[in-house]
């Protein structure tokens, strides 16, 4: 998988500048965009961009050290976790903002697949919030600090905000199999595993939490790590 994340991109430069030699680019100005061989180009190398992430993403998770309990400095790991997701936020023109603990005091043992798994999840739910927004400036933004020997950390979006059937009890949506994700049909098509199992793993670390903040624009979660003396 290494060499193919590696390949990808570099083969559709090669193909342009090879294509270039031949085909004038100037000559398809004006012309339907299916018979343009460069933006068929374009396309594929979309898409190559795509299968890039989703590998850089797949490796990063695969790796052994991940899965054993160490210290992570969360400064470094939201840094990192920002690296890997750039090329689809900014896709899908959505700005992340980090702002990390001062005193270089957000540390915490953990395994860092749990971690993963955790703003994995956050973050597909604040992709899917944001979707169809096109006349706001989307962001998602996570801060982190260390609180009388705990690790606050505040995970938010500017989307769409909590669904209104949880208006009356926020908490719900930590229920097992709960979602508002729907079709166009109005069926649900979410699993409702995502933030239970984001729930769980929090829990899991000396009784650790998870809370909802709503405001007028978006959804936050503040996340308490209990950081054992």
């Amino acid at each position: 998988m290494h060499n193919l994340k590696n390949r990808l991109v570099p083969r559709t430069k090669f193909l342009e500048e090879e294509m270039s030699k031949h085909i004038d680019k100037n000559l398809f100005e004006g012309k339907p965009k299916y018979e343009n061989p460069y933006y068929m180009l374009d396309l594929i190398k979309q898409e190559d961009l795509k299968l890039q992430h989703w590998l850089v993403y797949s490796l990063n998770t695969l790796k052994r050290d991940k899965r054993e309990r160490k210290n992570v400095n969360l400064n470094k790991y939201f840094e990192d976790f920002r690296s890997i997701w750039q090329n689809s936020l900014t896709d899908r023109k959505i700005t992340f903002e980090f702002r990390g603990d001062a005193t270089d005091q957000c540390v915490i043992r953990a395994f860092e697949i749990d971690l993963d798994c955790i703003f994995n999840n956050l973050l597909s739910n604040a992709l899917n919030a944001l979707k169809g927004f096109s006349d706001i400036e989307k962001k998602i933004s996570i801060s982190c600090q260390n609180v009388n020997d705990n690790i606050e950390i505040l995970f938010s979006d500017n989307g769409k905000g909590l669904d209104n059937k949880y208006k009356d009890n926020p908490e719900q949506i930590f229920d097992l199999f709960e979602s508002s994700k729907v079709d166009q049909y109005g069926n649900v098509i979410g699993t409702g595993l995502g933030l239970s199992i984001v729930q769980t793993i929090i829990s899991e670390y000396s009784n650790s939490t998870i809370k909802i903040i709503e405001s007028s624009k978006g959804l936050s979660f503040k996340i308490t790590f209990k950081v054992r003396k």
